[in-house]
């Protein structure tokens, strides 16, 4: 299955969400706990948020 969100960031917190390269590693433990894999994160030019997440 699936799963698609589209939230947008907020003007003043852009440079926070560009900040981090990679998931950090208490938020890949609460997904995996969850039963979801592969997690990513995206930003694109015009603040918008996807995440992608996976379960089997």
């Amino acid at each position: 299955m699936v799963r698609r969100a589209a939230p947008t960031a907020a003007r003043g917190r852009v440079d926070e969400y560009r900040g981090h390269d990679e998931v950090w590693p208490q938020v890949l433990a609460a997904v995996s706990a969850a039963g979801w894999h592969n997690y990513a994160l995206f930003l694109r030019e015009d603040r918008l948020l996807a995440e992608f997440l996976r379960r089997t």
